[in-house]
């Protein structure tokens, strides 16, 4: 069975990185006096790991057939849907069409909660998910992973 955490990576003591994994029930469940206050953080992901190796043949199947094959070694572009996009998202339509990356290792699906577009480096419409777009891309991702049958 797979763990699935959200990876946030944070400076600690402005002088080294450090990095935690957050079992999600764990974070939903604290009181908000103890939640982390994630816009704060420097890197937000959604992860699985433990995957079965036939898990990771049967994503990495449906992510070339669904989006085409992975552009930089293992990093998969996956398009935002129009419906989740931030006003300032819609406003740059230049800046269209925006992803989502999703890393394919042998034992771990990582899910950056960057949106962010391919025709620029650098814009005021990339940066971290919206709630809703959070909350698309991982009902997205758990959608996968139930249709490939794998249990998470």
């Amino acid at each position: 069975m797979c763990r699935i955490f959200l990876h946030v990576a944070a400076p600690a003591f402005r002088t080294r990185p450090c990095a935690y994994l957050f079992p999600l029930q764990a974070l939903k469940s604290k009181p908000p006096a103890l939640r982390l206050d994630l816009a704060q953080l420097a890197m937000k992901q959604y992860v699985i790991d433990e995957l079965r190796l036939d898990d990771h043949h049967k994503i990495r199947k449906y992510l070339e057939e669904t989006y085409g094959p992975a552009e930089l070694g293992d990093i998969y572009w996956v398009p935002l849907a129009a419906e989740v996009l931030t006003e300032m998202q819609l406003e740059h339509s230049e800046c269209q069409p925006f992803y989502f990356a999703i890393q394919l290792e042998e034992n771990r699906l990582s899910i950056e909660m960057l949106v962010r577009t391919k025709n620029r480096i650098r814009c005021t419409c990339i940066g971290y998910a919206s709630k809703n777009q959070r909350i698309w891309i991982m009902d997205m991702v758990d959608g996968i992973l139930e249709k490939l049958a794998i249990a998470t």
